[in-house]
């Protein structure tokens, strides 16, 4: 008895194409997450160069 290979190739294709739109998903939450993460590390290392600089013009003074 021979399996109908057409019958299961196509689960198969869906299955993977599932597991890729699923993977795409994960990465654009881990990218979204790293996004913020910089947004957020930019911000404080912003502040804290503005900070450096102050400091450094009250020590010139």
């Amino acid at each position: 008895m021979r399996i109908n290979e057409s019958a299961t190739a196509k689960p198969v294709r869906q299955d993977k194409e599932k597991l890729a739109t699923l993977d795409n998903y994960n990465i654009a939450q881990e990218l979204s997450t790293f996004k913020s993460l910089f947004i957020e590390q930019s911000h404080r290392f912003r502040s804290l160069t503005r900070s450096i600089k102050r400091l450094s013009l009250e020590v010139t003074k």
